[in-house]
């Protein structure tokens, strides 16, 4: 008769089953939903500090355009960033982030927040950095302003 006690009813093994796979499902989203947060994060991270490098860059080059990333090591980014050391974590920046080195700065110049295609960030993130890239366009804009003045200027002469 003790035996009979100790059994539980199939349905109740069928009820721990649901609730244990349940708890499962709820663990592995909540798992996913974090780890995609940290990816977007250190994302977005990468992202800032490759549009302040790159306006940087910018600024110190005459308003040229780099041409890979070879060229864009040797930028000192104005303020350090406690997720990413510059140049130094660059091999796994660039499997975040891709720069398109095929363009000019007028190219830059011409774009606008909606349409900047000139940086793109791989996913998980959290979309645009939208003040990092207008200071880039802004940047570009100023540089491409400059050369066109000092253009007119030699030409005056």
């Amino acid at each position: 008769m003790d035996d009979k006690k100790s059994k539980l009813p199939v349905g109740c093994w069928w009820l721990i089953g649901v609730v244990v796979v349940v708890v499962l499902i709820i663990g592995y989203m909540l798992y996913r939903g974090v780890t995609s947060s940290i990816e977007a994060e250190y994302t977005l991270q990468a992202d800032r500090l490759v549009l302040q490098v790159l306006t940087q860059h910018l600024k110190e080059n005459s308003g040229k355009w780099p041409s890979s990333w070879t060229e864009l090591q040797s930028t000192v980014p104005e303020a350090e960033y406690s997720m990413w050391k510059w140049p130094n974590d660059i091999d796994e920046i660039k499997e975040r982030i891709h720069v398109d080195f095929t363009l000019q700065t007028e190219d830059v110049a011409r774009m606008d927040v909606d349409s900047f295609t000139a940086v793109r960030q791989s996913y998980p993130n959290y979309g645009p950095n939208e003040s990092f890239i207008e200071r880039l366009i802004w940047t570009a804009r100023e540089s491409v302003g400059q050369r066109e003045e000092n253009e007119e200027e030699r030409e005056k002469k």
